[in-house]
């Protein structure tokens, strides 16, 4: 399939409401993957979220993939709980089971304290085939820490650099072609980028909304901006990039209220 038909055949699925499967995605892949042991907490499920009534029963998975600002570990640290965390909100909302995979100082180029994954690693893992086949919400929330990559010396140590826009670029393409290929028809997948307002950051976060909108347009992902007005105020902590209990209320607002999801998961 040439990419103008691949391309036509994807505004013809957003006009009927679904989204086709990546034409060139390869066989389904094994769910048996080993996943190393140093990070097997990060990957077990984060459990079902509480339902508003007992008899009600969730409507699938919510895989959510992301760096500390969607870390329950982390926001216990700021003195939140976890059923504050705007997944489960907007778990609760929709009826769906939090599935996270969340890492601190992860992106799309950059590995979790440069020791773990990036956004496309976690995505193209073959254990997170079955996950991404069932779940009914994707939410990728991340970017914020992709203004600086890992930098390797020989002797094993690291040191972090900026990042040039065509890394970020690439990077968020390789991952979102793993996405593609990974969700099914059915998925609703969301795009977002939660940014605080570090002044010094601007021009770069600039820079990753313009991609990710971009990227998300040319795979038939929403793309739902966090970054600008949604953590102000009291709404940050005191490092000005992740969210206190209102910022997470308003994380989940925002992913709620300016996606679809309203409208497909009353």
């Amino acid at each position: 399939m040439t990419p103008i038909q691949n391309r036509e055949l994807r505004a013809t699925a957003r006009e009927l409401g679904c989204r086709p499967r990546h034409p060139l995605a390869s066989p389904r892949r094994s769910e048996h993957e080993e996943i190393p042991r140093g990070l097997r907490d990060r990957y077990v499920p984060i459990g079902r979220p509480p339902q508003a009534s007992s008899a009600a029963k969730s409507r699938g998975d919510l895989v959510v993939i992301g760096d500390s600002i969607s870390d329950a570990a982390f926001f216990k640290t700021l003195g939140g709980k976890p059923d504050q965390m705007w997944w489960a909100k907007l778990g609760r909302k929709t009826r769906t089971t939090p599935r996270v995979y969340a890492e601190r100082g992860s992106g799309y180029t950059r590995p979790g304290k440069c020791v773990t994954t990036t956004i496309g690693q976690r995505i193209g893992r073959k254990a997170m085939a079955t996950r991404m086949n069932k779940a009914k919400i994707v939410v990728i929330a991340a970017g914020v820490n992709d203004y600086r990559k890992c930098v390797f010396r020989a002797d094993g140590t690291y040191y972090l650099a900026p990042t040039s826009g065509e890394e970020v670029e690439e990077a968020i393409s390789a991952a979102f072609d793993e996405l593609d290929a990974a969700v099914t028809y059915e998925a609703k997948v969301i795009i977002t980028a939660p940014y605080g307002s570090r002044p010094e950051l601007k021009q770069y976060r600039e820079r990753l909304v313009r991609s990710l909108r971009a990227h998300s347009e040319e795979h038939g992902f929403q793309y739902v901006d966090t970054a600008h007005g949604t953590l102000w105020g009291k709404s940050k902590s005191r490092d000005r990039i992740h969210p206190t209990a209102k910022g997470m209320q308003r994380l989940y607002r925002d992913i709620y209220m300016k996606s679809n999801l309203r409208k497909r998961f009353r």
